[in-house]
């Protein structure tokens, strides 16, 4: 199998089309390794029409659309999420503006043909050994706890009802699922924001 691997557009769709157009012919995938958003001195049109060039791809077999750091902020509107000096409201609301939630769905944090691995910037093994289906999991768990704390926060639904036995039962699941210790700071701070909002 061909496979022709293209890595951070970063708005440069030009190029991509160009290699698109060159190799479509001669191979048998394309495999985008993320950020193609944000570049120097991009302006939220910029983004749009990124967006367009995914939606442009993103349903077609031969295309898998990997996960970067710089999407990552357009998917998830959330500052521990953005990177500085690159994020901007305007750029997140012309991308979602044209990138559907089924299209993000799309995308993938690992691809794996043959005997090569792609990512965009590294994996997480257990004792030396790769599993895809773990890997990809837990970082879907991960954002889904996230989007969904944030959900709750933004509603003033904070958490605060929980008992004391409800959150012992939530801090065993984070700690049985293996969540990051940057999710469990988070739920931290949501459950101190709640109580401060409600006292």
């Amino acid at each position: 199998m061909r496979i022709c691997v293209i890595p951070d557009l970063h708005n440069k769709i030009d190029v991509a089309d160009y290699i698109i157009n060159e190799e479509d012919a001669h191979v048998d995938e394309f495999v985008l390794l993320g950020d193609y958003f944000d570049d120097y001195n991009d302006t939220p049109e910029d983004n749009r029409e990124t967006g367009l060039f995914i939606n442009e791809f993103i349903n077609n077999d031969k295309f898998k659309f990997l996960i970067g750091n710089h999407d990552l902020h357009y998917i998830i509107n959330h500052a521990p999420y953005q990177c500085k000096n690159s994020y901007e409201d305007e750029k997140f609301n012309a991308i979602n503006e044209v990138v559907s939630e089924d299209a993000w769905e799309k995308m993938v944090w690992t691809h794996i043909r043959d005997k090569w691995l792609f990512s965009h910037s590294g994996i997480i093994a257990t004792d030396g050994v790769f599993n895809q289906e773990e890997h990809d999991g837990k970082l879907n768990l991960e954002i889904k706890m996230l989007l969904k704390l944030i959900f709750l926060f933004h509603l003033n639904l904070v958490m605060v009802a929980l008992s004391g036995e409800e959150i012992v039962k939530m801090s065993y699941l984070m700690q049985k699922q293996k969540i990051s210790n940057t999710i469990k700071c988070m739920v931290i701070l949501y459950l101190l924001n709640g109580i401060a909002l409600n006292m």
